[in-house]
């Protein structure tokens, strides 16, 4: 008589599986995309109202300062003296 001892009868298996399909993958890597996509075009959109602000803030100043330097130049041509202001 022939005697085989197996020091364990139960053997555990391991197989590998993903985590996610090709198609799950593609609809998580395009969702990420438009929210990034979104802020981009949120953020050009801020970028551009500030620059068209400070723009117009110059043009605004350069303004102020040509009607004051106007204002200064036509008090100096009528004999107005800055200290006779009080």
């Amino acid at each position: 008589m022939i005697n085989i001892v197996l020091p364990q009868m139960n053997y555990k298996i391991y197989a590998e599986t993903s985590i996610m399909d090709f198609n799950k993958f593609l609809s998580q890597l395009g969702g990420q995309l438009g929210v990034l996509m979104g802020i981009n075009i949120v953020t050009f959109v801020e970028v551009a109202f500030f620059l068209l602000a400070r723009k117009r803030q110059f043009e605004v100043a350069e303004e102020d300062h040509r009607n004051t330097a106007t204002e200064h130049f036509e008090q100096k041509s009528m004999g107005a003296d800055d200290k006779t202001s009080t």
